[in-house]
């Protein structure tokens, strides 16, 4: 029988079954990946993790088999070895959830990622479900989750997540643009949020708020001395 050993060229920390040819594969797959040849990486991680059960393994080949939208292949073995999956758990299960999303299979989804929450409370997973929601039709669940969020963190990304939200799907676009104005009036012009402003500026066509985002845009690149950013703004 194998012992396990413990130490690889992925995670020298990790615990597995041993594999004859499994540094010899390592350094294929990672020769692929430096030349940018994804597919047959993730062939070789696939016949690394099927031979040692490695979760780093497995979780470079999820990684690398979502981004090439092998979405079945994907939920197909992680489904089969859910119970040996420990070590990167929550990552490995969050590209399952994604892939699951992509193949609209989303009630699944979503039990997925309640089950996670009991793992690990975030608001990384909590955002997760949200686009669940959203790709479901869901957008008054949507928009009240990731409002939560961001009166909890202000962040950025959930700021963004609402008010598309409510500017797309819930017929309150004056209400989105009063948020992201809200937003700059207190932290300033960020630069996606004012690219975000500016834009639903154009949609309504308020040349009014087009001047006054061009113009906190010179004086925020201006006082950065960022002069690429500042004739980009000057010319836009």
């Amino acid at each position: 029988m194998n012992e396990p050993q413990k130490s690889n060229l992925i995670n020298p920390d990790f615990k597995y079954k041993t594999f004859a040819q499994e540094d010899r594969y390592v350094m294929y797959a990672l020769e692929y990946l430096r030349e940018g040849n994804k597919e047959e990486a993730a062939d070789l991680f696939e016949k690394l993790y099927e031979n040692t059960f490695n979760n780093e393994y497995l979780l470079e080949y999820s990684r690398l088999s979502f981004a090439l939208k092998r979405y079945d292949d994907l939920i197909e073995i992680i489904e089969k070895n859910r119970e040996k999956i420990t070590n990167a758990e929550d990552n490995i299960l969050k590209i399952y959830i994604l892939a699951l999303v992509q193949k609209s299979e989303f009630e699944k989804a979503e039990k997925e990622i309640k089950n996670l929450l009991k793992i690990e409370e975030n608001d990384s997973i909590y955002e997760l479900l949200g686009s669940v929601y959203i790709r479901k039709g869901e957008y008054n669940k949507a928009k009240e989750l990731f409002g939560k969020i961001y009166e909890r963190t202000s962040s950025i990304s959930s700021l963004l997540s609402l008010t598309d939200i409510m500017y797309r799907y819930t017929n309150q676009r004056a209400e989105a643009i009063n948020l992201l104005e809200s937003y700059i009036t207190i932290k300033g012009c960020d630069n996606i949020i004012c690219s975000r402003l500016l834009e639903l500026y154009q949609n309504e066509n308020n040349i009014d708020g087009v001047i006054s985002i061009l113009k906190r845009t010179y004086i925020t690149f201006k006082d950065k001395g960022n002069a690429q950013a500042l004739e980009k703004s000057i010319n836009f």
